[in-house]
């Protein structure tokens, strides 16, 4: 209030005789006066658009200057129209729907090209968003655009129409400021480079839309008191507002590191990490929408959406040392969606307290199942890899660092989840070392709960999928067999390709893949095969990692260099006693090498070790009953569910109980914090001066100040006009002249003066609160219009 106190004294004319009740509000829309401000309007609003435009972030999106320009021309005619607030929310609301629905309509792609006509188009907008919506609520996966589409026009037309009605009704700088700056700053911060330009164009048009309105209070105020303006006091005011703007800039432009506005941009992705943290969670949901920066096509997170085209960095992630080429696992999914892969159901358990020299000996049941341990030393190179997971050779059994194991819903590893994000760890894994004729002698006696998990699609998953399987399986007499015929087929038949467009809206993503596109890369190829064999009953799954290369080997470090163009993808299938086996369809890599004899392997299991290794099988025994002690008392009481499909009735209790807890207490914060602040601003002040100047507070919100011309006494017949309570207003008043004017000897309140003044300001405090809950419904519009004019004129005429 200070700043607009002495800018209004700066550029106060002198009064005049004229007759306050001939002076007129200000302009209406049809002045010059109300043209300027609604060019400051648009040109806040332009360089919002125009940065949101620019990043093209998917192909069916429309211009999205049509929709500011809607929500801007609605705003400001129901402005400067005489509905209430509410009717005008409503009628904006109502506005914003029909031009986001036609907009999208006119520039959406049907799903069938030969689809014409309006009803189709509505036809198939409907039911992608209702698609999406069901995405949406079983957690799935989407790579639509549409909805996002959906959202940015609907953003940009209520950024419009808020702006614009914060400036025409609320004459609020601040409101109109705020929604486009954090869509400006939000969308900057996704983008890669530097782009001053719209930031710098919208700093210029905020400093002018500030002075602007600034002026348009102080001329108010200045005309209610019969005081005219000079003539091209406007222009002046405009004038001192570029040249502060430009100073501004120049000033943020010659600071040092400051030239630039990636560190406003870095300030501000900082500022909203703990949001985009969770609306990350969501991001499997908009896959569709084409990424500005260079991010990991594998994050390890809880989905794997199937993408279209995809650019591979070049940045160095990691150095790994390792003993041979094999494929690093980070993650593992169970649950095939029709657009990708999600793991549907995990439980983390205290890792098995076991050091890396031993894990790399085996357990019994590893060497039961023929599996040989792997080890792999992982230097963490880039900020930019992913930190969800462990590298693993395999499936995990060990580490060097804190960490905590994840098992699946049969309680068998799939990774490791690290606490913190270690710079340097290394991991041992195990992988199948059964021969081929092993592998087809395994049969189909399948755990019940593995086989129900591990089988399952969608059921509405095309049964063209299924044919074409049974028929490239017909001649299989064994499950490896299959798995081989298939993983052959794909090998054979599909091109490997980066460049490639997902799949439409609507269609299966493997089924689009095999009868249409025949192009794809790991994602896609490996998908494929583990729904494939599904749809035969035979146990499958996707994991994904990183495949290690001899053309990436350092021969000085004997250490892996692990870019992204080394993201890998692989289906594994599961054997009955040997666990699950991994296979490589994609044909940019060669098939995964099986020994031709594994009868070491068996001897080792069978517990018959030969000649030096007497005293290693006593180790391994001793290790055997060390971690078959903590691996039941791990699986006994130490797990917790990560991500338990369906919850409970108990655990959605809790959840509810506990945020309710959390919003209790974060509401009580908010309270004391807003209680200390409100009555500092009035420390200092005595009992009576404290009370009177809360009433000038309320009365403010309210949006029925008096003009500062007033005496106490005028000022509470002003206010008693409105709320009906001249008793109390006036007793309010009395004592407030009495404490400012009364002098050091006016007498202090008494105890029954103090108790009868605070009734009187109780009940001003709650009528004037209910009339600034009223005009908080109306959308800033004043209860009842300003104050009467006969009280100005019999005050100016005493």
């Amino acid at each position: 209030m200070a700043q607009a106190a002495s800018f209004e004294r700066f550029f106060e004319p002198a009064p005049t005789n004229d007759d306050p009740r001939e002076v007129q509000e200000i302009p209406s829309w049809r002045s010059w006066e109300a043209w300027l401000t609604l060019a400051l309007v648009v040109l806040v609003q332009l360089p919002v658009v125009g940065s949101l435009q620019s990043s093209d972030w998917v192909s069916e999106m429309p211009s999205l200057m049509a929709p500011a320009a809607a929500g801007l021309a609605v705003a400001w005619a129901l402005g400067h129209s005489r509905v209430s607030g509410v009717v005008a929310a409503l009628a904006g609301l109502a506005a914003g729907v029909l031009v986001t629905i036609a907009l999208v309509l006119h520039t959406m792609r049907l799903a069938d090209p030969e689809a014409t006509g309006l009803l189709a188009r509505w036809a198939d907008f409907r039911l992608r968003l209702l698609e999406w919506g069901r995405a949406l609520l079983s957690e799935g996966i989407s790579v639509d655009p549409l909805p996002f589409v959906v959202l940015l026009v609907a953003s940009v037309f209520l950024v419009g129409f808020l702006s614009t009605w914060a400036v025409v009704r609320w004459r609020n700088p601040w409101v109109a400021l705020v929604p486009g700056g954090f869509v400006l700053l939000t969308n900057i911060s996704y983008l890669p480079g530097q782009p001053s330009f719209s930031f710098i164009l919208f700093i210029l048009a905020a400093v002018l839309l500030v002075t602007r309105l600034t002026f348009m209070q102080a001329l108010l105020r200045w005309r209610r008191r019969g005081v005219r303006p000079t003539d091209g006091m406007s222009i002046e005011v405009l004038g001192v507002g570029v040249v502060v703007a430009l100073v501004l800039i120049a000033a943020a432009w010659t600071i040092p590191t400051a030239n630039n506005w990636g560190p406003v941009s870095d300030a501000w992705t900082r500022a909203l990490a703990p949001v985009t943290t969770r609306v990350d969670q969501l991001g499997q949901l908009f896959v569709g929408v084409g990424s500005k920066k260079p991010i990991p096509i594998h994050s390890f997170g809880a989905a794997l959406p199937l993408q279209g085209k995809v650019v591979l960095d070049r940045e160095v992630l990691y150095h790994v040392v390792a003993a041979e080429e094999m494929n690093l696992r980070g993650a593992v999914y169970d649950t095939y969606t029709g657009a990708g892969w999600r793991l549907s159901s995990a439980a983390a358990a205290t890792l098995l307290g076991t050091t890396i020299e031993a894990a790399e000996l085996g357990t019994p049941a590893t060497r039961a199942q023929l599996r040989e341990t792997t080890r792999a030393e992982v230097t963490v190179v880039s900020d930019g890899a992913p930190v969800n997971a462990l590298l693993t050779g395999g499936e995990p059994l060990a580490t060097d660092v804190n960490a905590r194991l994840l098992l699946d819903a049969t309680d068998r590893p799939i990774t490791l989840v690290p606490d913190g994000s270690p710079d340097a760890y290394i991991t041992v894994g195990t992988v199948s070392a059964a021969a081929i004729d092993t592998l087809r002698e395994a049969g189909t006696d399948y755990p019940d709960a593995l086989f129900a998990r591990y089988t399952t699609l969608p059921g509405d998953l095309p049964s063209d999928v299924r044919a074409l399987t049974e028929t490239i399986v017909a001649g299989a007499e064994t499950p490896y067999d299959a798995a081989r015929l298939v993983e052959t087929h794909l090998r054979q038949n599909y091109a490997f390709e980066y460049e490639i467009q997902a799949a439409p809206p609507g269609r299966d993503a493997v089924d689009y893949f095999l009868f249409e596109s025949h192009h794809g890369y790991f994602d896609q190829f490996a998908t494929a095969m583990a729904v494939m064999l599904r749809s035969v009953g035979i146990p499958a799954r996707v994991a994904a990692g990183f495949a290690l290369d001899d053309r990436d080997l350092d021969a000085a470090t004997k250490a892996y260099t692990v870019t992204e163009e080394r993201a890998w993808a692989w289906p594994e299938v599961y054997f009955p006693d040997l666990g699950w086996v991994e296979f490589n369809p994609t044909p940019a890599r060669g098939v995964v090498a099986r020994p031709g004899d594994d009868s070491a392997a068996r001897d080792a299991a069978a517990g018959t070790p030969a000649g030096d290794l007497l005293d290693l099988a006593f180790e391994d025994q001793l290790l055997a009953e060390i971690l078959e002690g903590e691996l039941d008392a791990m699986l006994s009481g130490e797990r917790g569910a990560v991500a338990e499909e369906g919850g409970g009735v108990q655990e959605m209790l809790s959840r509810i109980v506990g945020w309710l807890l959390v919003a209790s207490t974060a509401l009580l914060v908010l309270v004391v914090a807003v209680r200390i602040w409100w009555e500092r601003l009035f420390r200092g002040l005595r009992p009576a001066e404290k009370r009177w100047a809360k009433v000038q507070r309320f009365a403010w919100w309210a949006g029925i100040l008096p003009l500062d011309d007033r005496t106490p006494a005028e000022a509470a017949d002003d206010l008693a006009s409105r709320i009906d309570e001249p008793a109390a207003l006036r007793a309010l008043a009395r004592a407030y002249t009495r404490a400012r004017y009364g002098g050091p000897d006016a007498e202090d309140e008494t105890e029954d003066e103090a108790t009868a003044l605070d009734e009187h300001y109780r009940v001003v405090r709650s009528a004037l609160q209910g009339l600034a809950a009223r005009r908080l419904l109306r959308l800033g519009r004043t209860v009842g219009g300003p104050l009467p004019r006969r009280h100005t004129a019999a005050r100016v005429g005493r």
